[in-house]
């Protein structure tokens, strides 16, 4: 998406990255890797998860509660072309 991780997200990241000695830093969602070809070079690949958090209204009152969403993301250095 062209978007840079924060907060506790980058530092997810660069702990894996330093981790699993990769070189690159460019990290795909399943979507992303979908939509480019990709996949991972190990069926043993289940890649880093991480968090974004958002404000939803409580329906019926005038209150938000912080929902929590989690994904998963891939280091490019992981993934290769499908093949045909």
């Amino acid at each position: 998406s062209g978007n840079e991780f924060q907060g506790l997200n980058r530092m997810i990241l660069n702990t894996a990255k330093s981790e699993m000695a990769f070189k690159s830093n460019t990290w795909f969602t399943a979507k992303q890797m979908q939509s480019a070809g990709l996949t991972p070079v190990s069926e043993d690949d289940y890649g880093v998860i991480l968090f974004s958090t958002k404000l939803v209204d409580i329906e019926g009152t005038n209150k938000k509660e912080k929902k929590i969403n989690y994904y998963r993301v891939f280091n490019q250095d992981s993934l290769e072309i499908i093949p045909l």
